[in-house]
């Protein structure tokens, strides 16, 4: 049997965003919030860092933290509604040269999905009086994926919340796949299963709240996420096979970022980091391998090729699955095995520079050719390391497991970065019926701006000249 983990940051808060006003729950009997960098006089200060080290020592301590913050509430906070402007005049505004100094066509306020706030928006923008066509064309937009989204709720029984039907969708789409391209895993029953569990009202949904499943069989009633009872289960069940996790995505698709490659080969610009990837990085002896991925900023979880799954598995240690998901990808969606592994950042030797981290990962297809898939690192680091970048014309990604560490980063001289043309706002409509405003590209060539030329890089410093202290003796004044 596998050496029992410590999970002791199993249940560890998610980080507070550093501009939040809400505080931490009590850690070691304590209370407070993240320092703002407003707030603190030298944000490079270390009096608000943690004192529970980043990379324990422990050997067997692995991190559930990240597969934790699925519980976590989607979205963020908002800004206010800007300043509503209004045209008084016989016609509307259609000339974006004669708009009102500041107006602007975003709603901030305002999720991007939420159709029905968007479409009231909408309504509002035209009544508005200003660049009244823009509106309509948004409006048409958003009408049709009202329609879509209705059509989707009619198709399902009556009462179902708008997150089960879009669960209920996805779920579709994922038998659809298994049922065209095969079901390597047996999950077919799972997924028969969890449809008819929330059409019939029995199963619900809460974002965190997770459900195991096993050969259709529901082993447990929906809980928040817990690190021990989820090894407890994987002790008993075989979960290669037949074995879901439901609860720990969101209903709806998660993100998977692009990796593009053009011949010949350009690193310049792609970060790529040593990993190591373990099946259960706890059992003795070998049981993972070490191998480069992308680094991904747009990845709500990581992706590895299959080939990589199938050289895991033939170390004699079978991957854990926990199901499938409906994932964007550029320029459509697609679906994906999701799998749980153990992966921690190493060297370029394999020396660890991490912790080990409980994650989900995606399985992509492996493409036959010459070379291997890449494999997407997801969000992982920002969880067991800080990061950093500098605009020194490296694109070096700079890890460390403290923020003492940071002030290492390379020190640019003022100008190395070249700075932008003045911005130029758009002026106001001409009171009196003067001469009509300049358009921003009109205002930005009557400024007739020197080009912007980029700095030269600095010479390093001269070393001082060596002073010692004068010898007396002849030749040498007093």
């Amino acid at each position: 049997m596998p050496h029992r983990r410590s999970t002791k940051r199993a249940h560890s808060e998610p980080p507070v965003d550093e501009e939040s006003t809400k505080k931490r729950k009590p850690i070691n009997g304590k209370r407070g919030g993240s320092p703002s960098p407003s707030s603190s006089p030298d944000f490079s200060s270390d009096e608000g860092e943690s004192h529970l080290p980043l990379a324990p020592e422990n050997s067997d301590y692995v991190d559930y933290s990240l597969m934790a913050q699925g519980g976590q509430h989607e979205g963020s906070s908002r800004p206010p509604r800007q300043h509503r402007w209004k045209h008084n005049g016989n016609e509307p505004i259609t000339n974006p040269a004669l708009v009102p100094e500041g107006w602007n066509a975003d709603e901030l306020d305002l999720d991007i999905n939420d159709i029905d706030s968007q479409i009231k928006r909408c309504m509002e923008r035209i009544s508005d009086g200003i660049l009244p066509d823009f509106f309509k064309f948004r409006l048409s937009q958003y009408e049709r994926r009202r329609a879509a989204r209705d059509e989707m709720i009619h198709s399902e029984p009556a009462g179902l919340s708008w997150d089960i039907v879009r669960r209920l969708n996805h779920l579709k789409d994922i038998e659809t796949h298994l049922n065209t391209d095969g079901d390597p895993d047996n999950q077919l029953p799972n997924v028969k299963a969890l449809i008819k569990a929330y059409r019939e009202g029995k199963l619900g949904w809460s974002r965190g709240w997770v459900s195991y499943w096993s050969n259709g069989v529901q082993l447990n009633e929906p809980q928040k996420f817990d690190a021990e009872f989820h090894k407890n289960l994987a002790e008993q069940y075989d979960t290669t096979k037949a074995w879901w996790v439901e609860g720990l995505q969101p209903p709806g698709r998660i993100s998977l970022g692009g990796f593009h490659s053009f011949p010949p080969h350009n690193p310049l610009h792609t970060v790529e980091f040593p990993v190591d990837i373990s099946v259960d990085s706890q059992l003795p002896g070998v049981s993972g391998i070490n191998l480069y991925v992308c680094h991904d900023t747009g990845a709500d979880i990581m992706a590895i090729p299959q080939c990589n799954i199938d050289q895991l598995e033939a170390i004699g240690v079978p991957v854990y699955v926990q199901g499938y998901t409906i994932m964007d990808i550029p320029g459509g969606t697609s679906c994906h095995k999701v799998v749980e592994v153990d992966v921690r950042l190493t060297d370029r030797r394999g020396g660890p520079l991490s912790h080990w981290m409980r994650v989900q990962a995606c399985v992509i297809q492996s493409v036959l050719g010459p070379q291997f898939g890449m494999p997407l690192s997801g969000p992982f680091l920002r969880f067991a390391l800080y990061t950093a970048t500098c605009p020194d014309g490296q694109g070096n990604l700079y890890v460390c497991d403290n923020k003492r560490d940071l002030r290492l980063l390379p020190a640019l001289p003022i100008g190395f970065v070249p700075m932008p043309p003045p911005y130029l706002v758009s002026a106001p409509a001409a009171p009196g019926g003067g001469p009509p405003a300049h358009f921003v590209l009109e205002q930005l060539k009557a400024a007739n701006l020197p080009p912007v030329q980029g700095p030269t890089l600095p010479l390093p410093p001269k070393a001082p000249a060596k002073r010692g202290k004068k010898k007396k003796g002849k030749g040498v004044g007093p």
